[in-house]
């Protein structure tokens, strides 16, 4: 389906609750018409379209689309009380980097909304940050006694991605569907080769780890489709997968590259990204508050979203598996923590 067909119906829907059609809905709304019957040749033709009814004289097309994605709305709804959330928890993980000299930078849609938005992405929901491995350690003793944050393991055994854990920052409440995601980077470099070998090794050191997680798949408990562990037996088996997946890799000769970490989510755009390019971190204003960002952003962002000033292909709440029916509770916990 068609980029500008698949953003509209949504979005549009949102915008009504209580607010006017705004000229760039209602050429939403023109554009969408009878696009199931075009070519994907003349979809693209219907987004230049789409940006040059929304241009304004002497605007070039790059400003045209910096100003229309800077001007959409907030959408609204279950949306906005994620974001409200996993927006103060984030703000408050900040303080607590900073107060204890650790290391983090916006990633994924948290930075793409940085960029483009100047804070969340209108219908995205949630956050998601880097750290390096050594720094998460840290972060991890810290929240251990901390009063309102806790850093909590989900797990994933099902889908093709197999095997992986993830690292969430959230509040103490029973219940909380607020979260922050936070993505463990390695470094990697040896001066004797060059980067596509040793892209290769660590490319083969993740497939062979998601060789030998397959095969818990018949002897664990239970799967787990981004979950907490009721299992110590399962942790224990799945802990060693990744422990042995993470001795295999080559030896760092030299901090050169830095890359998404073997036992983490790792989408196939990865690859290795200079820390030239990465350090040091500058800054980009999120929500009214300013982040570290990685110092070549726009090569950060192709690598992920390719040209990240189109329309995007869909949208929607992504993470409604971890909130479900947690969002009852998600007005109480904002009040408890004195979020407005």
């Amino acid at each position: 389906m068609n980029r500008i067909a698949r953003i509209s119906p949504a979005y549009r829907a949102a915008l009504r609750n209580g607010k006017r059609l705004d000229k760039i809905e209602k050429d939403i709304e023109k554009l969408k018409k009878n696009l199931d019957k075009l070519d994907p040749s003349q979809n693209r033709k219907n987004e230049f379209i789409f940006w040059m009814q929304n241009s304004r004289e002497g605007e070039t097309l790059l400003d045209t689309k910096k100003r229309v994605f800077m001007e959409m709305p907030a959408w609204g709804g279950d949306i906005s009380l994620l974001q409200k959330g996993n927006g103060e928890i984030l703000r408050r993980f900040k303080r607590i980097c900073e107060d204890n000299g650790l290391r983090f930078w916006l990633i994924g849609g948290t930075l793409l909304g940085a960029v483009r938005h100047k804070g969340f992405i209108p219908w995205d929901d949630d956050v998601d940050v880097a750290m390096t491995r050594n720094h998460i350690d840290q972060l991890r003793s810290i929240l251990d006694d901390h009063e309102e944050l806790k850093l909590d393991y989900y797990y994933r055994t099902e889908g093709i991605v197999n095997t992986q854990k993830l690292i969430k920052v959230t509040f103490r409440d029973e219940n909380c569907p607020f979260f922050i995601d936070v993505m463990s980077y390695d470094y990697a470099g040896d001066p004797e080769k060059s980067e596509e070998e040793i892209w290769k090794e660590i490319s083969d050191c993740r497939k062979a780890m998601r060789k030998k997680s397959r095969a818990l798949k018949d002897v664990m408990d239970r799967s787990y489709a981004d979950e907490a562990l009721e299992s110590g037996r399962d942790k224990e088996m799945m802990e060693t997968v990744f422990a042995e997946g993470l001795q295999s890799l080559p030896e760092v000769k030299e901090n050169k590259y830095i890359y998404r970490s073997l036992d983490t989510v790792c989408g196939k755009w990865q690859r290795l990204f200079a820390c030239d390019d990465m350090f040091p971190l500058e800054e980009r204003e999120f929500g009214g508050e300013m982040y570290p960002v990685p110092k070549n952003c726009e090569q950060y962002l192709k690598m992920n979203f390719g040209d990240y000033y189109s329309l995007p292909m869909d949208i929607g709440v992504i993470h409604e598996v971890y909130v479900g029916d947690k969002l009852q509770y998600a007005s109480d916990i904002l009040a408890r923590h004195g979020i407005e």
